[in-house]
């Protein structure tokens, strides 16, 4: 998807008067779907985000749409998402298959037990499939890799 290299939220939470509607982009390509660019990076993200206007834009943006979905940095490097926690209905943690350190996940656990990010659900992505028995991902017979021209040949 292309995104509009436009202002955006960080440009409505740095100017007193703006409405949030000024930066909000239709995407041509999809019928029910908006977006609201990040905008320029501030040197000041964590008071940005503790302005009053956030909490406008929620509840105007909750009127106006069924759906709305926060991405954010990961939790572990940036405070961010845990300051955008309190306007979500759900957490969705996503988590790469062999990229990222299983030692990492003491933070989704740490964040779940705390009860820090409401309705916190964890997915696993880019998960190989693998043949044999069970219901393909993972248990049973492993099948070995080879290149495709070896079968063809």
């Amino acid at each position: 998807m292309d995104l509009p290299n436009a202002p955006g939220l960080t440009n409505y939470l740095s100017l007193s008067k703006a409405q949030i509607d000024d930066f909000i982009e239709k995407l041509d390509k999809f019928d029910s779907f908006s977006i609201l660019p990040p905008g320029k990076i501030p040197p000041n993200p964590n008071e940005l985000l503790m302005n009053t206007k956030v909490d406008e834009m929620f509840v105007k943006l909750k009127k106006d749409y069924d759906y709305i979905i926060v991405v954010t940095a990961p939790v572990s490097l940036v405070s961010d998402t845990i300051m955008l926690a309190k306007y979500a209905d759900t957490f969705v943690y996503v988590v790469r298959a062999n990229v990222l350190d299983k030692r990492m996940l003491h933070i989704p656990k740490m964040l779940y037990k705390e009860n820090k990010l409401p309705n916190m659900v964890v997915i696993l992505n880019d998960t190989q499939v693998i043949k044999g028995y069970g219901y393909g991902y993972g248990y049973g017979i492993a099948v070995e890799k080879k290149p495709w021209y070896k079968d063809y040949f």
